[in-house]
């Protein structure tokens, strides 16, 4: 086993990662990076020892100070003895009499503590996990893991209210005017002369010496006592829904007068939607954006000049990029001309154009050669797999579909093959296998693992090129290169691999035009590591970084909207991996409240809600609603009667008809006939409804497609079926097809206890859990040792409420067939939680915890259990 566990804050959040520790009672040391800034924490047997960082405000010295344990003289006189001698500061402070070691162990707990919370904080970052810890300290400390959980998630709830009171760190504070000496208390007197109608927060937090939690903490706490007050905020210049024509006009012109056609683009935008009759803003739009076009084209020398990364420019040096920018660089791969940037970014020609622009002026990218002479002259990459036009199963336009929908798909229909998505000159490729994204891989330099480690700040210039230069010499992977360098080791490679896979994938959302084909082919054998993805947070961070604004209103409309909460959603719990926050948000949809109102509980600024929802939306978990109460009365009504009007039809029609096909037609036509049909009728995706008839009715008009579509695309069974359909009439039904046959099939009693299990399961994760356990009942009695059949009827029996006893039995007797299942002890610690069992309950999810230390639904019900137990 690895030695050293490394990751993303994005992908795993700091509990999971302090729980999975803590657990696994793991010795070792912690290490956090964000931006220029490191923490470590050190623990011992699960438990946290000490802790590191390198941010001042972090260090031991300062935290004894604010204690008042010693004078700012005596820390400065320690730290020069630390230079000479090299000594531990805590050592020489204490060698010196400064300080007692009850106080030192004070700090260092408050230091170990402050450097933990304020890593709740980090929205993102990379961590890493090594098996081994620096020289023993002087004095050691022990904090359990279950009170950092406890405090650090009460700190979470804390930030949120600070956050309600001051939503932006731009909000400049000033002091009450004429508050009395002895008002003045030790908060407000130490923030005097940081308060001084001039700092932002930001700045405020900046300038203290206390961490940020403490001083947003303080400031709330002064400004909800009235000793302090919001003077305005400091922003860079904008458009506001303030502006009237004739304001945006001027700003416009003043702008286009200068020479800064890019900047007088927008005001001239706005003026035309909201007065699309105005000419003259129509004519100096149309002047501005020929000039942004023809600057472009005058720097580029040739429209099919190829982009090229400014040469002597590092990518450590790009400072404060706009997410176009830094989405047109990262496609910037000396193959591409400006006008492919424009079809793969999803920008318009506009945009694009002065996207580039930009930076040209900011000398990170130059034109370079034709683009007919680099086909010429550049060698081929290494050879990817052929993919055969006859496995083709599905071709679609991405500017037809969302691509969260066919991942979806693909995933639900629990699909084996490789997803292909072409703009040229870029070749993306995303492998499946049953069902879950296991790979990702793409033509584009810019995807190259040396690139990304470049763009990620891992590596300089110089290294890139070496990696590079090694990997096209030797034709090899770029990762492989870069182990041969001794940059990164095997270990490290893993983590790189998947990093740039899920790279690849969330870059596939900035996409608005392209090609779609799926190919169903085994994907066993090909040159790609299987690697565990989460869709539901690639889906989320795609959406987030490439859907803004104007995109979203398209589908929501106003801002106004309501949504209902999707009671089935297509991923599981555990293939979503929702953030708190994003849990918080889901819950205030689901009680229909409105994207301002969610934004004042969480806050989050409205946009950012917006991109959440967006992200939800897209994952399938809500839906736009619009029904008042009767109104959703009479859509019921409505859908009741239609579904049972075509169900009347299905059990009326041959299995051609059900589909919607005319006989004769190839396989490939029956199989994208049976998509469409799954979409519309798959009771995992009956979303809209929650009336137990129409699902039912529902279940049965799948039921009916897929009976059509097993029989048609087996060429055997198709055969029999079409010469039964020449001898009786395309009149005659499946049900009559189903008698012909009879007496010459004989279905197994697993292949029946098999499907009466899959329609209980899609039955217990509607919530219909009666219904569920009558088709598992029934599955049990056809298979009695299978242990699916007995964990799922026992959690239907629990979930019920009907028979503890039985119930339990069930279950146990699944994990006397297959123990090392974490799901099985995952049920029997729900069935004795519901019965008031608590102690057994809490030994049956630890139990799952050990199997998989990430089981949410374990992972929860045990932390709640501990922390109640205290």
């Amino acid at each position: 086993m690895s030695n050293k566990i490394q990751g993303s804050l994005k992908i795993m959040s700091l509990p999971d990662v302090l729980q999975w520790i803590g657990l696994a009672q793991k010795t070792g040391s912690l290490i956090f990076e964000k931006d220029k800034e490191k923490k470590v924490l050190f623990f011992r047997k699960g438990a946290v020892i000490g802790a590191n960082s390198n941010n001042p405000k972090d260090k031991v010295g300062e935290i004894l100070i604010r204690m008042e344990k010693i004078t700012r003289e005596e820390l400065d006189q320690g730290l020069i003895k630390q230079k000479e001698t090299g000594d531990l500061i805590g050592d020489i402070l204490l060698a010196r009499g400064y300080l007692t070691t009850k106080d030192f162990i004070t700090a260092l707990e408050s230091q170990a503590t402050q450097i933990i919370y304020d890593l709740f904080t980090w929205k993102e970052g990379e961590f890493i996990f090594q098996e081994r810890l620096p020289a023993a300290r002087t004095i050691p400390i022990s904090i359990k893991v279950d009170f950092i959980l406890m405090e650090g998630m009460r700190r979470i709830d804390e930030w949120q209210r600070i956050k309600e009171a001051f939503p932006s760190l731009d909000i400049i504070l000033a002091l009450e005017e004429q508050i009395p000496e002895e008002e003045e208390d030790g908060d407000l007197k130490a923030m005097r002369n940081l308060v001084n109608g001039k700092n932002t927060i930001l700045d405020i937090c900046d300038q203290s010496p206390l961490n940020d939690f403490e001083t947003c903490n303080d400031l709330y706490n002064l400004f909800h006592n009235g000793k302090i007050t919001k003077k305005g905020v400091r922003s860079p210049h904008e458009i506001t829904d303030d502006d009237d024509v004739k304001r945006l006009l001027s700003r416009g012109k003043a702008f286009y007068q200068k020479g800064r056609f890019a900047d007088a683009i927008p005001f001239f935008e706005r003026i035309m939607k909201i007065q699309p009759e105005n000419k003259e803003a129509d004519r100096f739009l149309t002047r501005a954006i020929t000039a942004v076009q023809n600057e472009l084209l005058k720097t580029l020398g040739s429209p099919s000049a190829v982009l090229e990364i400014a040469k002597g420019f590092r990518m450590e040096d790009a400072k404060d990029l706009s997410v176009e920018e830094g989405f047109v660089l990262s496609r910037i791969d000396g193959r591409t001309t400006a006008k492919e940037i424009t079809y793969i970014s999803g920008l318009s020609q506009t945009e694009s154009c002065i996207t580039l622009n930009r930076l040209f002026e900011k000398g990170i990218i130059r034109a370079g050669r034709d683009k007919e002479e680099i086909r010429r002259r550049t060698r081929p990459v290494m050879a990817r797999e052929t993919l055969d036009p006859k496995k083709k199963r599905m071709t679609l336009d991405l500017a037809d579909i969302l691509l969260s929908e066919i991942l979806l798909d693909l995933m639900k229909q629990r699909q084996t093959g490789i997803l292909q998505l072409m703009a040229s000159p870029m070749d993306i490729r995303v492998y499946f296998h049953e069902g879950s994204m296991v790979f990702a891989t793409s033509n584009m330099e810019s995807d190259r693992s040396g690139s990304i480690m470049l763009r990620k700040k891992k590596i300089t210039e110089d290294r890139y090129q070496e990696v590079k230069a090694l990997a096209d010499k030797e034709n090899m992977f770029q990762g492989n290169a870069l182990v041969k360098l001794g940059i990164i080791t095997p270990n490290d490679l893993i983590w790189l691999t998947k990093t740039k896979v899920e790279e690849i994938l969330i870059s596939l959302f900035g996409w608005r035009k392209g090609k779609l084909r799926f190919f169903e082919t085994e994907i066993q054998g090909l040159d790609i590591i299987q690697l565990k993805l989460i869709p539901g947070r690639i889906i989320m961070e795609g959406t987030w970084r490439y859907f803004e604004e104007e995109e979203i209103m398209k589908v929501f409309k106003t801002w106004d909207i309501l949504f209902d909460v999707v009671e089935t959603p297509p991923l599981s719990r555990r293939e979503l991996e929702l953030t708190d926050t994003e849990v918080t948000i889901l819950e205030l949809a689901g009680r229909k409240k409105k994207i301002e109102e969610m934004a004042a509980a969480t806050g989050l600024q409205r946009l950012e809600i917006l991109k959440v929802i967006f992200g939800f939306y897209s994952l399938g978990l809500v839906m736009i609603s619009s029904l008042v109460d009767e109104d959703r009365k009479e859509e019921t009504a409505r859908a009741l009667t239609e579904t049972k009007e075509r169900w009347e039809e299905v059990r009326k029609q041959n299995y051609y008809r059900i589909l919607g096909l005319d006989p004769g037609v190839d396989v490939r036509e029956i199989k994208k006939a049976f998509f469409r049909f799954t979409k519309e009728y798959h009771p995992d995706r009956s979303f809209r409804y929650t009336d137990k008839e129409i699902l039912d009715l529902m279940l049965n008009i799948f039921l009916a497609g897929r009976e059509a579509y097993e029989a048609l695309s087996d060429p055997k069974t198709r055969k029999e079926y079409d010469n039964f359909l020449k001898e009786r009439g395309e009149g005659a039904t499946a049900a009559d097809f189903q008698k012909f046959t009879r007496p010459n099939i004989e279905v197994s009693h697993i292949m029946k206890a098999e499907d009466l299990f899959n329609k209980g399961k899609s039955l217990l994760f509607s919530g219909r859990y009666v219904d569920a356990s009558e088709f598992f009942e029934k599955a049990l009695e056809l298979v009695p040792d299978d242990p699916d059949y007995n964990a799922y009827t026992g959690l239907a029996l629990a979930r019920m409420n009907k028979d503890y006893r039985q119930a339990a039995r069930l279950i146990e007797k699944a994990l006397e067939s297959d123990s090392k299942n974490a799901d099985y002890h995952a049920f029997l610690g729900e069935a004795h939680l519901r019965y008031g069992k608590k102690k057994m309950a809490e030994e049956a999810f630890a139990a799952a915890l050990e199997i998989n230390p990430r089981h949410i639904q374990a992972k929860r019900e045990y932390l709640r259990l501990r922390s109640k137990a205290k």
